[in-house]
């Protein structure tokens, strides 16, 4: 008479734990990356009331407007501490969210995202403005339209 088998040897049972530690000390760092990609996209959304803003008094006056112009309040959020408003010159304006220190992650909190605003190639008189993305966010947890380059 033989005797058949029944159930799994030690050895594939640990060749089976071995295969799936490494696949998860593989993919837990990209999902960590990852849920911190997306609550920085909440940062990113904070610009976009005072932008929005910006644009439509650019579109009606043909010039930015100055700090005490922008009637804007707001910009607290679950991850974003403050939203500023600042007009560096007739040429220039920056809007800048400051990361709530304890929300996200102790690499990105406190570190902050600014939008910056310059006269497109036809002018302000046009209401073409060019925005660029700059901060101290690195750029991996940035969503791909404030990427440098993209």
């Amino acid at each position: 008479m033989k005797r058949s088998q029944q159930g799994f040897t030690l050895i594939e049972l640990v060749i089976v734990v071995a295969v799936i530690g490494i696949l998860a000390a593989l993919a837990l760092p990209t999902y960590l990356d990852y849920i911190k990609k997306s609550k920085l996209s909440e940062v990113l959304l904070a610009l976009t009331p005072p932008k929005t803003l910006v644009m439509e008094h650019v579109a009606t006056n043909a010039s930015f407007p100055s700090s005490n112009q922008l009637s804007w309040s707001g910009g607290r959020t679950q991850y974003v501490d403050s939203v500023t408003y600042t007009k560096v010159s007739d040429a220039e304006v920056s809007i800048t969210a400051l990361v709530r220190n304890g929300s996200i992650a102790s690499d990105v909190d406190g570190l902050e995202l600014v939008l910056t605003g310059k006269p497109g190639a036809a002018g302000l008189s046009s209401g073409a403005v060019e925005w660029t993305c700059a901060g101290t966010i690195p750029a991996r947890y940035l969503a791909a339209a404030c990427r440098p380059g993209a």
